[in-house]
């Protein structure tokens, strides 16, 4: 959600990579810098294709792009009841 805002921020001003150096960095040792990049295209597709959205089936792409990134971080998501998700969150420390 919070890439979702800061990607709809950028696309309000024509900025395509980051430009405080700490969000570069922090993409760069995260290894999140690819899904960043992909998730600006995608977001950029689905606006201009907003007109002909049927679903949230639209989503996929995205969905599919931030999958990948929670398995790449071992997320784990256990239903707890209706309406609620536990996630599971591994420790690993700082990757450097």
């Amino acid at each position: 959600m919070c890439t979702g805002y800061v990607l709809g921020r950028y696309g309000a001003r024509d900025i395509f990579t980051p430009r405080p150096a700490a969000l570069q960095e922090a993409l760069r040792e995260t290894g999140l810098g690819e899904a960043f990049e992909a998730s600006r295209t995608e977001l950029d597709r689905l606006f201009h294709a907003r007109a002909s959205w049927t679903s949230t089936k639209d989503l996929e792409g995205l969905e599919r792009i931030w999958f990948g990134v929670m398995c790449g971080f071992e997320l784990r998501f256990e239903d707890r009841s209706p309406g609620q998700v536990y996630i599971h969150v591994p420790f690993t420390g700082l990757r450097k």
